[in-house]
């Protein structure tokens, strides 16, 4: 009987084994990893169209893949391809055709010839035209966000040591970035590609993109300028304004009706304003000015202050109108002129604020840590901010609802929001 004991123990010992071993079967249900299906799964939602990719699959018993999509809400699924297993790492499907703002629910599974239907790796996307560019300092890329917010669509990087802060030109499909330890304003296609420098910069910290000319202003707080490129000009790496001897410029905004930039002015406790060919249009007291941002319908100017905690907004001459100084440390602001708001960035108080345009509050996003900057899909009253400590985005709807947090990125700094209908 002793003897027998442990033969038992090493016959338990190696059934056990099998069973793992079965268990390391990616197309086993129980298999911890997989659970029988394709890895990797991701449906990434762009302007009426669905970009899908999953892992290539382990098993030479796998000759495709079979999609299936379901339209809306709790859908019905229909057969969408049978996808041939390809020689890449990763297999790819396009679907276009799609409906803007509808949900769309995808499932693939492994085709084995002879065996019955596998079990189905999901998700779901929705498509849109809206485009958020992320500047991701630490990563030292620039992401683009899928307009569903569920997914980064992809990166262009390569070429940037510490991007900062960037603005979008619709009309051109450009992206302005300031990379600003690597002492450099550059010029992308939204397609990638390699970038253009322009200008001579020390530490370039802030554009903003005239969107009725496609010129591009840009503040270096270590050189105390204020440069503006315009790119279809005769030597569009050049500037053709250079406005110097300014104290720290942070920030800048421009009013799109008569193409005139306010520049935060740090260590100046001034908002600056400017002509489009550099003429001195005016002058606005600020205590430590962070941001600044124009209501192009009223072109009232309005400006927070990080260290004062103060939101201020001016006339366009200048004078003040009013204050709020209830705020915790308020950074990013952007201004929605067709539903008339104001939404700022209060980092300090870890939230989002709305206003009217006359400053009375409309309501507040609470639970955003470090939350940073704001941009805008006007079209759709929507707000997309940025939340470095935790490599987030958050998606906010007109109403104040957060619709969706996004993570996967380092420190994402800066947000643009190419806002199309």
């Amino acid at each position: 009987m002793r003897r027998l004991v442990p033969l038992l123990a090493t016959l338990a010992a190696l059934l056990a084994g099998c069973s793992d071993r079965q268990r390391l079967n990616p197309l086993d249900p129980g298999n911890p990893n997989t659970r029988g299906a394709p890895t990797g799964f991701a449906a990434v939602a762009g302007d009426g169209f669905v970009s899908l990719s999953w892992d290539q699959a382990v098993s030479p018993d796998v000759t495709g893949y079979l999609l299936e999509r379901g339209i809306g809400t709790s859908p019905s699924y229909d057969s969408l391809a049978l996808v041939p297993r390809s020689s890449l790492r990763t297999e790819t499907f396009f679907d276009s055709g799609l409906v803007n703002g509808v949900d769309v629910h995808y499932r693939v599974r492994f085709h084995i010839p002879g065996v019955a239907a596998t079990t189905p790796a999901e998700d779901v996307a929705t498509p849109g035209a809206v485009r958020p560019w992320v500047a991701d300092f630490t990563a030292q890329n620039v992401v683009l966000i899928a307009p569903d917010g569920r997914r980064i669509a992809f990166a262009i990087g390569g070429s940037f040591l510490s991007p900062a802060d960037l603005d979008v030109d619709p009309a051109s499909n450009h992206l302005w970035i300031c990379d600003s330890f690597a002492g450099r304003l550059v010029r992308v296609s939204t397609a990638g590609g390699t970038p253009d420098v322009y200008g001579n910069f020390q530490e370039p910290v802030a554009v903003a993109v005239d969107h009725t000319n496609g010129r591009a202003w840009a503040c270096d707080d270590v050189a105390n300028v204020l440069q503006c490129f315009d790119p279809a000009g005769l030597f569009p790496t050049q500037p053709v304004v250079t406005i110097d001897r300014l104290a720290t410029p942070i920030a800048v905004a421009v009013d799109p009706a008569d193409q005139s930039v306010w520049v935060c002015e740090r260590t100046g406790d001034a908002v600056r304003h400017i002509g489009p060919h550099g003429e001195g249009l005016g002058l606005a007291h600020v205590i430590e000015p962070s941001r600044v941002a124009v209501d192009s319908l009223t072109h009232r100017v309005w400006v927070t202050s990080f260290n004062h905690r103060q939101l201020t907004w001016f006339q366009p001459d200048g004078s003040p109108i009013d204050s709020i100084t209830s705020l915790a440390g308020p950074i990013g602001v952007a201004i929605d002129p067709h539903a008339g708001r104001v939404w700022v960035a209060d980092a300090g108080g870890s939230r989002v604020l709305v206003y009217d345009r006359n400053g009375a509050p409309l309501f507040q996003v609470p639970s955003l840590g470090g939350v940073r900057e704001i941009g805008l899909d006007a079209v759709r009253g929507e707000a997309w901010a940025t939340l470095p400590p935790t490599g987030e985005v958050a998606r906010i709807g007109p109403a104040g609802t957060v619709i969706r947090r996004l993570g996967g990125m380092q420190q994402p700094l800066d947000i643009a929001v190419d806002s199309r209908p």
